[in-house]
């Protein structure tokens, strides 16, 4: 069985839990700035917003305007991305961007270039500041694998609580082969010295699709459905009976 022996090790390594250079509270606006730009391309180039797209389109079919929020969001990419989709077919996708890092959101402000249905706050993944059922669609892409498994439930239940339709947890799946190729695309590509530390940490950090599947029991939600990606991604979902 996958998962045990010899075999298990070789295609799920042991979780490394050493933090990132990202998550350092001393990095400059610079560096963190040259760093997101290579996330913003990774993100393009390796599934990272087509994930969502993939998971997102058959829920923003089913009305023409909806809510979101992402936490996590960064450089608020992704929900910028649905945004315009959303947008370019006739509907309208208001988002909100959440990050606990102010510089991180001072510089999503500069990308997101005034757009009026995206708006950006700093806050705290695990005690999210929303009332309940806030927002039709709450996303988190490639945050989890920062989160230990503590937070992690917590901030899935946070997502629920807010959530009125939809969670949607976007990230990598952990292996040796994903991190070589980040290792590799991060060289050939010339990204920031951060990136290529951080780009094969993050896989290593992250989770397999039996550990997903296990974060969403724990949060209380033993039907979530987990489903692999190309590029060695995985989208945790827990779709909200409606009442």
């Amino acid at each position: 069985m996958i998962g045990g022996g010899l075999l298990g090790r070789i295609t799920a390594p042991l979780r490394v839990e050493r933090d990132e250079l990202i998550d350092s509270p001393h990095l400059s606006a610079v560096d963190l700035d040259q760093s997101f730009s290579d996330i913003r391309r990774i993100n393009k180039l390796l599934g990272g917003i087509a994930v969502i797209r993939r998971e997102l389109d058959p829920l923003l079919e089913a009305a023409q305007t909806m809510t979101m929020l992402d936490l996590g969001t960064g450089t608020a990419d992704i929900p910028l991305a649905m945004i315009r989709r959303s947008r370019s077919r006739g509907k309208r996708l208001q988002a909100v961007g959440l990050d606990s890092n102010a510089t991180i959101a001072h510089i999503a402000k500069r990308e997101a270039i005034g757009d009026p249905d995206l708006r950006l706050v700093t806050g705290e993944a695990g005690q999210l500041p929303f009332p309940e059922k806030s927002f039709d669609l709450v996303t988190c892409s490639l945050t989890f694998h920062h989160f230990s498994d503590s937070l992690a439930v917590s901030a899935l239940r946070e997502m629920h609580r807010v959530a009125r339709r939809a969670v949607i947890v976007n990230d990598l799946q952990r292996g040796y082969l994903p991190a070589c190729l980040i290792w590799v695309v991060t060289r050939l590509t010339l990204m920031h010295p951060l990136t290529c530390h951080d780009g094969p940490l993050s896989v290593m950090r992250s989770r397999t699709l039996s550990e997903y599947r296990d974060l969403g029991s724990r949060a209380g939600f033993p039907n979530a459905q987990v489903r692999s990606h190309p590029f060695w991604r995985a989208a945790l979902v827990v779709i909200k009976e409606p009442e």
